[in-house]
Parts: structure tokens; C-alpha cells; sequence
């Protein structure tokens, strides 16, 4: 029984690690039609015109420093390229707050809505959009001064849909740290000859507006009904992006030089960041029921590569059956049954520790009790 829970285990951290990122360039060097973008080369385009959207619910605390940031990181890029129009539109949603003050006074463009809703906000500011490229920003990350003058080039290839600036989140622990090291490493690897991610640091992201549009529409039309509020804009825009456009590419962008690093100040507060947590698992549920079967119909390799989101959402399973194998050599099975009917007692309860990391290992184990369960996302979907 312990080799078999092992085994298991293993299997699911392989999959986590990016087992179908490893198998799609195997299939590909035997001939195999992956879907993939093989190498065609790209034209230049002119970039003539960007909006930075910056979608705000209550987050005085950090928008002004974004502000300034993207402020600085703006002048630089017409330094260098003055004939290139910039607008920074705000989105605020039923904010209380002192955002819209701030806003102003940094001379954005200010819209305001009731959406409670971060999807509809977004969607919102795209259909106002004009130009080439449009940039997701969250409030709370932090451009570099040469951030926006340094991915300049990128927007010009014709073959490029997306850019995925990579992104470090301030102050981290050392787990945080090497589990976000490892997703670098992993996405770095789906660029190398796959086509790009299918999930993006949704802190900053570049988006070709006619093919941002595209998807939206392609997405209005698939989920839970017209107009479903996607929770995961991150996984749910760039996965949708890849399949509709396999002969195009969405560049993981790790900067030319240390100084290209975005940083994010994250989620503070244990209480915020496990419902923050309990939410994105939901979200990734929304996709994985509505959009990932459309997915391995259309582009079965693309869809290989999002399983190993899927690992991840199930990450405390393959934790626990390494811990129940171990317990099993350990306590035999008495002790063992006695140990598993505890966990399930403390999922079944929906029990909440005071600590984050428990409360993540528990989210995971709940992640099958959702998805059965069909539990809906509260009115408010921000995340």
C-alpha cells in the first residue's frame, strides 16, 4: 500500500513540475501535429498606440505608488519614442475609498462602476479601448523605470499575441520564494518552443487588443451563461488565446537586465489571502469545468499543458499521500485510518486555521467537494 500512495504522489508532483510541458516537445521532435508555432518568422509592426488598464477596488494603500511607477516608466518610453500615444484609464468598482482622488491626481483617466466584479471592470475598459496593445496592471505592483522602454520591441512582431512580463512579490518567505522560482523555471520552458504560457502573473500582462477582443468574444459566449465573471483572468484569457491562435505566441518576458523586475506587494493579512485563496481555487474550478474540455477538442497539446494547472489546484493530495505512506510504514494501519478520518473531519467541518500554509493544504483537499458540489462564487469577485 505505501509504495502505491508513493507512487502517486510522485505522480502528482511530476505533473505539478510540468509533466505535459515535458511530453509536448517529445511529440514534436517525432513529427507529431502539436498545434504548436514551429518557428515561423515574425514581421515587424508599427505601435502606434497603448492603454494601460488599471482595474481598482478599495486599494488606496498601493495605487498611488503603482501610479507613479507606471508614471516614470511612461516618460521614459516617450523619450525614446515620442510619436507613441499613452493613456492610463482607471477602473474603479464600488470604491469607498480615497482611489478616485488619486486617480485624478495622477491624471488618469477615471471611469467608475458598480460591477463588484473584477472581470466585468476589465471588460469594460477593453470595450472603450483604441490602439494596438492594451496592459492588464494591478494595483500593487511596481514598474522599473526602463520597465515599458525595454518590452517596447516585443509589441512589433507580428507573431506575438501577448507578453507575460515575469514579476517577483515583495518581501516573500523562503517557500514562497522557490515555489515561485520554479514557476519562472516552468514557464520559461512553454516559451522555449511551445507557444508561450497558459497562465500569466497577472500583476502586469500585454495583450494585442484584437485578439484580447477575440477571446472575450469567444468567452462571452461559453461558462455558466452571457456575461460570466471569470475569476482567473490569468489563466482563463491567456489559455483561451493560445487556442484560438496556435500559430501565434505569448512571450514569457523575464527582462533584459535585474532593473526590468516588477514587484508586487501581494495580499497582506491571513484572513485576506485564505478567502483570496478559497476564491482562486473556485476560479480555476470555473475553467476547468466550462473552458478546458472546449480546449482538448481544439487544441489537445495546449490543453496538455494546462493539466498542469489542474495538478496544482489538487497539490495537498499528492502531499498527503506521500505523509499517509510514510505514516503507514510508521503507525500500520490502525494509526493510519485514525490520522486520514481526522484530515476528513477537518475538511468536511470546512475548519479554518490561523495559518495560511494549513489553510492552502486544506483549500486543496476541498478542491473535489467544490467542483462536485458546484459551489458558486460570492457576488464580490475580486481576487
Amino acid at each position: 500500500m505505501d509504495w502505491v500512495l508513493l507512487v502517486i504522489g510522485g505522480f502528482g508532483f511530476l505533473g505539478m513540475m510540468g509533466l505535459g510541458s515535458i511530453l509536448a516537445p517529445v511529440f514534436m521532435a517525432l513529427g507529431r501535429n502539436t498545434g504548436m508555432p514551429l518557428g515561423h518568422a515574425p514581421t515587424v509592426q508599427e505601435v502606434s498606440r497603448i492603454e494601460i488598464l488599471v482595474p481598482v477596488h478599495n486599494e488606496e494603500w498601493h495605487l498611488s505608488q503603482t501610479l507613479s511607477s507606471i508614471g516614470d516608466a511612461v516618460r521614459v518610453l516617450q523619450a525614446g519614442h515620442p510619436g507613441v500615444q499613452v493613456l492610463i484609464r482607471v477602473g474603479l468598482d464600488a470604491c469607498t475609498d480615497a482611489s478616485s482622488q488619486i486617480a485624478n491626481a495622477h491624471g488618469c483617466e477615471v471611469q467608475s462602476y458598480h460591477f463588484k466584479s473584477k472581470w466585468r471592470v476589465l471588460i469594460a475598459l477593453v470595450a472603450q479601448s483604441r490602439g494596438d496593445w492594451v496592459l492588464w496592471v494591478d494595483a500593487g505592483v511596481y514598474w522599473p523605470r526602463q520597465f515599458l522602454a525595454n518590452a517596447w520591441a516585443l509589441l512589433g512582431r507580428s507573431n506575438v499575441v501577448g507578453v507575460a512580463p515575469a514579476y517577483w512579490v515583495a518581501r516573500p518567505g523562503r517557500l514562497t520564494e522557490w515555489i515561485w522560482a520554479v514557476e519562472r523555471r516552468m514557464k520559461r520552458w512553454e516559451s522555449l518552443d511551445l507557444g508561450g504560457p497558459v497562465s500569466v502573473h497577472g500583476a502586469t500582462v500585454f495583450y494585442r487588443l484584437s485578439a484580447l477582443r477575440e477571446v472575450i468574444r469567444h468567452l462571452d459566449q461559453v461558462g455558466e451563461g452571457e456575461g460570466t465573471s471569470w475569476v482567473v483572468e490569468d489563466v482563463v484569457i491567456p489559455l483561451v488565446m493560445r487556442t484560438l491562435y496556435p500559430g501565434h505566441q505569448i512571450l514569457y518576458w523575464e527582462g533584459s537586465e535585474s532593473g526590468d523586475r516588477l514587484v508586487d506587494q501581494g495580499v497582506q493579512g491571513s484572513a485576506h489571502a485564505l478567502e483570496r485563496r478559497k476564491r482562486i481555487v473556485l476560479g480555476n474550478l470555473q475553467w476547468v469545468r466550462w473552458i478546458l474540455p472546449w480546449v482538448f477538442r481544439t487544441n489537445f497539446w495546449v490543453g496538455v499543458l494546462a493539466l498542469r494547472r489542474v495538478f496544482r489546484l489538487l497539490w495537498g493530495y499528492w502531499i498527503l499521500a506521500v505523509l499517509v505512506a510514510l505514516l503507514y510504514r510508521g503507525l500500520g494501519i490502525l494509526g493510519t485510518t485514525l490520522v486520514g478520518a481526522g484530515v476528513l473531519v477537518l475538511v468536511m467541518l470546512d475548519w479554518v486555521p490561523r495559518t495560511v500554509q494549513k489553510g492552502a493544504f486544506l483549500t486543496s483537499l476541498r478542491t473535489p467537494f467544490y467542483y462536485l458540489s458546484g459551489q458558486d462564487l460570492d457576488p464580490i469577485q475580486w481576487s
